[in-house]
């Protein structure tokens, strides 16, 4: 009965505040002075930096991140391919990093070598295939990146915007792409 009664409640307050509801593309309601003191119904607002152009004075951080950890490091002589098909092959002696997170976890399997990962070094591009549980990058040009160092994936610095164009899609698709097998950490903002 309580669920009822809630339900009911529920629904008369809709009907009653449904004049003040608005439900809008976020630019929309972040540039129009109407929706403001309103409720709003507000769609996921990945906020890259790109998206600033659409949120005039207001600028929103980035409040997500995929990042992992490199679990090995090898060198790879000139001319050996990396991945699944050998679809990279090094154009010359590579330190190549394997970061524990692949298509399994919901990171595109069909990204394109010379997609960026974000190390603390600089960015680092993928090489070879994404696979089920890993992928490579080549952090040759990155000398101080190391063993269990975090890489970020999108996030600050890396928008997921990036990622989507490299696929031809919208970033939106790729954050839902994210499986169950990644582990979801809420950080406040002491936390930074």
């Amino acid at each position: 009965m309580a669920v009822l009664t809630t339900q009911i409640g529920w629904r008369r307050l809709c009907r009653q505040c449904y004049h003040r509801l608005i439900q809008s593309r976020n630019a929309l309601l972040f540039r129009t002075k109407a929706a403001h003191g309103h409720c709003a119904l507000i769609r996921l607002a990945h906020a890259d930096r790109q998206n600033h152009r659409h949120f005039g004075d207001r600028m929103l951080a980035p409040v997500m991140a995929l990042t992992s950890r490199i679990l090995a490091l090898r060198t790879v002589p000139a001319g050996e391919s990396v991945g699944y098909g050998a679809s990279w092959v090094a154009p010359r002696e590579s330190r190549i990093a394997t970061v524990a997170l692949g298509y399994g976890d919901g990171y595109p399997r069909t990204l394109p070598s010379g997609t960026p990962v974000l190390t603390a070094a600089g960015l680092a591009p993928l090489v070879g295939r994404v696979s089920m549980d890993s992928l490579t990058i080549d952090i040759t040009d990155l000398p101080s990146v190391g063993l269990g160092d975090r890489v970020t994936l999108c996030g600050k610095g890396l928008p997921v915007d990036q990622l989507a164009a490299a696929l031809g899609t919208i970033g939106y698709e790729l954050l839902t792409l994210l499986g169950p097998r990644v582990p979801r950490v809420v950080e406040g903002p002491a936390h930074g």
